[in-house]
């Protein structure tokens, strides 16, 4: 499971937050672009699944999920200490950042 940029990982389903796109980007091509430089593999990015804004305390979180599917190479951790593909049945058995929560209940309800 990846938390930082690549907020959370399945074989279908990755999420970015807004705060990582530059500005001549669209959200998909920043999405394939982290994915590659954090993951070392090319995906093509589909539909978007959610877009939600979180309010913490102290900042905002803007957060996009997409369909997407791994087109070249094998994903590996190069900035994260950790990843784990999981199936959307057992997202719930990860903790998660209260701004992922709507979107992870979008991806069980859905299933």
């Amino acid at each position: 499971m990846c938390t930082a940029v690549v907020e959370y990982v399945t074989p279908e389903f990755v999420g970015i937050s807004r705060r990582k796109i530059e500005a001549e980007e669209t959200p998909e091509k920043a999405l394939a672009r982290e994915i590659r430089e954090e993951l070392d593999c090319t995906i093509e990015v589909y539909e978007l699944i959610e877009d939600i804004v979180h309010y913490y305390p102290n900042i905002t979180v803007n957060l996009l999920t997409y369909k997407a599917k791994i087109i070249n190479g094998e994903p590996r951790a190069k900035e994260h200490a950790k990843l784990e593909w999981t199936s959307i049945k057992k997202l719930k058995t990860h903790e998660w950042a209260p701004a992922d929560i709507p979107t992870i209940d979008k991806l069980l309800k859905n299933e």
